[in-house]
């Protein structure tokens, strides 16, 4: 029989969630893909912004697209922990973070909090 005790706190809960989004293939192809469509987007539409749209006009929106795609992603991260922070603040998080102890013996893995108990 073995015995674990550990405690789960909300940073580690965000950092969970911030490993599972980068290990996950979709989630980065959703971001280069959102990046990738911003930038082009930012080009399209200074297009339509700039009727003449000069080679000063294009340098100019193009340095903005550049500017956005490079700083997508850590806005985009600074957003995800705060999403995840207000979505804590906002539930009922019960008895999720704290310490705990779990033991694992030959009938199961047994949590010391009977509403969590696993078998």
């Amino acid at each position: 029989m073995y015995n674990f005790e550990y405690e789960l706190t909300e940073q580690d809960y965000i950092s969970f969630n911030l490993h599972f989004f980068n290990t996950s293939k979709s989630s980065t192809r959703m971001l280069v893909i959102t990046r990738l469509l911003l930038g082009l987007l930012i080009l399209i539409s200074s297009k339509i912004v700039f009727h003449r749209y000069s080679i000063i006009e294009f340098i100019i929106s193009l340095i903005l697209a550049i500017i956005v795609v490079l700083i997508f992603n850590p806005f985009f991260y600074w957003l995800f922990r705060l999403r995840i922070k207000w979505l804590l603040k906002e539930g009922s998080k019960g008895d999720m973070f704290g310490n705990r102890k779990i033991c694992i013996s030959e009938d199961g893995i047994h949590s010391e909090k009977p509403s969590s108990t696993l078998h």
